[in-house]
């Protein structure tokens, strides 16, 4: 008789997960995570992904939710966090 034995692996903790999700939520606002091309100006073809354009938010997403930018969200996302830890502190 053979015995199997194995390893659980726990997996990441809540918390790891917790610090992941703002940002999966950041990058599919601003359409990141799926390489989201431009918007053409006066009515030409799609100008294609730039991801240094949409991190600084420089180009017209054509299905993303927000034309900010990446960089300027990451700054909504840390005000957000610097609010709630003082709201948790405090």
């Amino acid at each position: 008789m053979y015995s199997l034995q194995y390893t659980v692996n726990p997996g990441p903790s809540v918390e790891a997960l917790r610090a992941l999700y703002p940002n999966l939520m950041r990058d599919c606002l601003t359409g990141l995570i799926y390489d989201d091309p431009a918007q053409a100006f006066h009515g030409g073809e799609p100008a294609g992904f730039d991801r240094a354009r949409r991190e600084r938010g420089l180009d017209w997403p054509l299905r993303a939710h927000s034309m900010i930018g990446a960089k300027r969200m990451l700054q909504l996302q840390q005000a957000c966090r610097a609010r709630h830890s003082a709201r948790r502190s405090g």
